[in-house]
């Protein structure tokens, strides 16, 4: 994903024009798991990108934001969402690693795309999900236009070995890891990347 979102100056369109917004699904931290929190930060991402918000849309976050700590139900945030969506030109939403969510909140979450890219005309609304798992049962909508694309485990292995030798020597720096022979550094890094399987 990180790769899609360095690449888009080369995308056809300005950068200026296209407003984007991402999510990354932490199986570590269960909140970042959950469709409401989701679709706030997909929608705090776009109205942070925006420079003048019209009356109506300041009311619908106010009255769904009344308190800055509150996080309000999912039928608050989506008429927000849309309405921000609608005043683009292009909008690209990245999602990753939703294979992490459980299967009840992933239906939520393709549920809700799916709304969004039949209902944000006349913004070209564009979606990027990635998942261990085939996803694309989840939209099946003769309306919205998939495209797969199945990454081989061979070509991540690169960028996997490199976070995994990074992470390992922070940890050494930081005496969080202490190892007692030099060789197990080795045995740790290969244990990590053999195991990811990919991811």
């Amino acid at each position: 994903m990180s790769s899609l979102i360095d690449g888009l100056p080369s995308f056809p369109l300005a950068p200026e024009k296209i407003c984007i917004a991402f999510y990354y699904c932490d199986h570590a931290d269960k909140r970042t798991l959950d469709p409401v929190n989701i679709y706030s930060s997909l929608t705090k991402q776009l109205v942070q990108n925006q420079t003048d918000l019209p009356p109506a849309i300041v009311t619908m976050i106010e009255e769904s934001y009344p308190e800055k700590t509150s996080v309000p139900a999912l039928g608050d945030i989506l008429p927000i969402l849309v309405a921000i969506i609608r005043r683009q030109t292009n909008v690209i939403i990245f999602a990753d690693g939703l294979d992490k969510m459980i299967d009840n909140g992933r239906k939520i979450f393709f549920t809700h795309i799916v709304d969004l890219l039949l209902n944000t005309a006349p913004c070209q609304l564009k979606v990027f999900v990635s998942s261990r798992e085939d996803t694309t049962y989840l939209t099946l909508n003769p309306e919205v236009i998939n495209l797969k694309v199945h990454l081989a485990e061979e070509s991540l292995s690169g960028d996997i070995n490199s976070y995994a030798k990074q992470s390992i020597h922070n940890l050494i720096e930081r005496r969080e890891l202490v190892l007692g022979d030099c060789a197990l550094e080795e045995t740790i890094l290969r244990a990590l990347t053999e195991g990811s399987k990919g991811m």
